[in-house]
């Protein structure tokens, strides 16, 4: 099941709004906004630098991946 974070804000632009909401850079809502994952109101903008006027902002954050953190692969030492 996806996230899916609303929010509602105006005069701040969209990317810094979504930024702060979800908790990520900004350049990762930029990416977002590029990819179609934030609507306002019911239309997706892709524009980053669009100002928010009081509407409803809906943003579906991909997926986490589980970061994979590789063994230890060094010798044991000799006992």
């Amino acid at each position: 099941m996806k996230a899916v974070v609303r929010f509602q804000a105006e005069g701040v632009r969209l990317d810094q709004a979504v930024a702060e909401a979800c908790g990520v850079s900004r350049a990762r809502a930029q990416a977002w906004i590029a990819q179609g994952r934030v609507r306002v109101g019911e239309r997706v903008v892709e524009k980053p630098s669009y100002r928010l006027k009081g509407e409803e902002v809906h943003v579906e954050p991909p997926e986490e991946r589980p970061m994979v953190v590789p063994e230890d692969l060094s010798p044991s030492p000799a006992l």
